[in-house]
């Protein structure tokens, strides 16, 4: 995470498009200004949640929303 870390402070911007393990550890590490996420309509019952390793609360502005043909719904949300 070292790297992440110094990455972040030199670039302007860094886009993560990955799994949820990887998310999960931005947001652990707290390596992350924006983040968009894709809720699609579907019922699950298990799986992984991606808030599960947060180790505080994070409070985030809602940015802009989309909803997409398909119904899917974006949502961009700044801290």
């Amino acid at each position: 995470m070292r790297e992440v870390e110094n990455l972040k402070h030199h670039a302007s911007k860094i886009s993560v498009e990955s799994g949820i393990k990887t998310w999960q550890r931005f947001i652990q590490h707290d390596f992350f200004d924006d983040l968009w996420l894709l809720v699609h309509p579907v019922i699950v019952s298990q799986g992984e949640r991606l808030f599960a390793e947060a180790e505080k609360q994070t409070p985030m502005k809602l940015n802009s929303s989309k909803t997409y043909q398909n119904g899917v719904v974006g949502l961009w949300y700044q801290k």
